[in-house]
């Protein structure tokens, strides 16, 4: 018998070495999501390219991304999608073990990468933004791998633009609010206003 709880499949079955009670065995198994656009702000930076690029290329190669998911970069750098998609794959090919990279899986997740050159601090370029994601009924996930300073400002140009009005619309932050986080109670306040507007 198999059932499934929150997307792991738990398998019913007599232990194997003798004829006693039923036990629960666990298996694993990756259920695609629905196609997202899953916005990086901070696309450039170290957390991208050592923790976020890899880990999103191994959530590709498990087969969790239906089409036409897309994964946009947002950063101060001047780059083209193409330039961006090489720091991608070298990212990829440094922090990933030379074993897991598969290159057919790598060219298909390097197809969903484009680049846009966003300052975050004063919100030039987010009309590029606004045109990328112009017309588009997927699922929207702000990532802000950026300075905790940076966040509420990202936040209020997000909501100035209407890009961050609707109920699947929400950010995810790199790091706990708090003391650690180096968030004073007026950055936090403010984001949580933000937040809560939309």
């Amino acid at each position: 018998m198999v059932v499934t709880l929150n997307r792991l499949k738990v398998r019913l079955a007599k232990h194997p070495f003798r004829n006693g009670p039923r036990e629960l065995l666990m298996t694993s198994q990756t259920i695609p999501v629905d196609p997202f656009d899953l916005i990086v702000f901070g696309g450039t930076g170290d957390l991208s390219e050592r923790k976020l690029l890899p880990a999103l290329y191994q959530r590709q190669k498990a087969g969790q991304f239906s089409e036409p998911t897309r994964i946009i970069a947002a950063s101060r750098s001047a780059l083209s999608d193409e330039a961006y998609r090489d720091f991608a794959a070298q990212a990829i090919r440094a922090h990933v073990g030379a074993g897991d990279v598969d290159e057919g899986e790598l060219a298909r997740f390097l197809a969903r990468l484009s680049y846009l050159q966003v300052d975050a601090k004063s919100g030039d370029g987010i009309e590029r933004l606004v045109k990328a994601l112009e017309g588009r009924k997927a699922v929207r996930v702000f990532y802000l791998a950026v300075a905790p300073s940076l966040f509420g400002g990202i936040a209020g140009n997000l909501a100035a633009h209407g890009l961050a009005v609707a109920v699947a619309a929400f950010p995810l932050v790199d790091d706990f609010f708090g003391v650690s986080a180096g968030l004073d109670g007026g950055c936090h306040a403010n984001l949580q206003c933000r937040v809560t507007r939309w």
